[in-house]
């Protein structure tokens, strides 16, 4: 019976992606903010997505995200000339990108409810200087998944606030590292929809097919 079930759903969702899928794409841009942890400690990520929006109901294109927060540990660095090693002030260096795709699954009124989706490369190393001379760790790769639940409300056509709780999962993680990144991820937003505004104010222009977040 659950068997079943599944099958039929994952039947609809794949009818309902090919309808998405037919309909003319809108260019979707928007800059995106979320908060995670590495090793315990509360940290900010930035980033930007740059897609296609189909029909508002399916988005799929790259994402581009950075630590954006201030990460900093002492780190006891190995010096030549057998220099004695020596500890150093070192900030996190962490960055990533890859593919995403969201599936709204509500979206009545002012409500939308979606499913985001993220796997992506990045490196992740420490920079510090040492003698006023800039250094740094040797880059290494990383790999990771993230899933999202989000919601959002809209206040005016043009203005609404979200948030969304997820979580992060390390497929590739930096052994040279000591930090923990995965981690759950939450997010707070305001939106504007400069899309909206666009095409309310330049409604000639709305064939170009320019949306907002």
């Amino acid at each position: 019976m659950l068997a079943s079930l599944s099958f039929s759903c994952s039947a609809q969702f794949l009818d309902s992606l090919k309808t998405f899928l037919k309909q003319k794409p809108r260019i979707a841009f928007r800059f995106d903010t979320k908060t995670s942890f590495i090793s315990a400690n509360n940290v900010s990520i930035w980033g930007i997505n740059l897609g296609l929006d189909f029909d508002k109901k399916l988005k799929t294109g790259f994402g581009y995200y950075f630590l954006f927060s201030d990460f900093s540990k002492n780190k006891v660095v190995s010096r030549e000339n057998n220099l004695p090693d020596t500890s150093v002030n070192a900030r996190l260096n962490f960055n990533y990108g890859g593919i995403f795709v969201e599936y709204v699954f509500y979206n009545k009124k002012r409500w939308e409810i979606c499913f985001p989706l993220h796997l992506g490369i990045g490196v992740s190393k420490y920079r510090y200087d040492l003698n006023k001379l800039p250094y740094e760790t040797e880059p290494r790769l990383m790999g990771l998944y993230e899933a999202n639940l989000c919601a959002q409300y809209r206040i005016f056509f043009w203005l609404g606030v979200g948030g969304g709780i997820g979580y992060r999962l390390m497929l590739i993680d930096n052994r040279m590292n000591d930090e923990s990144f995965t981690s759950p991820i939450y997010s707070v937003k305001v939106k504007i929809f400069f899309g909206d505004l666009y095409r309310k104010y330049f409604p000639k222009k709305e064939n170009q097919g320019v949306q907002g977040p």
